[in-house]
């Protein structure tokens, strides 16, 4: 859930970089994304409050294993991913 211009000062190099633009439209680009509903999805931002957001539309498109929402620097180590998919969420 970040802004490029937050993107473009850092990203964790396996996220992909989604914008909420609309419930609508973020639904969508979720769908082309072809996450899978049994594998943890997290979605990131600069302070969490964008990837909650995410989170909750995330939730009405299907997605309902390890939806969970967070803050991208949290998950600079790329360990704790785990085989888990990361979406960068932008405004």
């Amino acid at each position: 859930m970040r802004r490029p211009d937050e993107w473009n000062r850092g990203h964790i190099a396996e996220a992909e970089l989604v914008t909420i633009d609309s419930i609508y439209g973020f639904g969508k680009a979720l769908k082309d994304l072809n996450l899978s509903p049994d594998e943890d999805t997290i979605f990131v931002c600069a302070s969490g409050q964008r990837s909650a957001m995410a989170c909750e539309i995330a939730l009405l498109t299907g997605l309902k294993q390890g939806v969970k929402p967070g803050k991208w620097y949290e998950w600079l180590d790329q360990s704790t991913l785990s085989g888990r998919k990361l979406v960068y969420i932008k405004m």
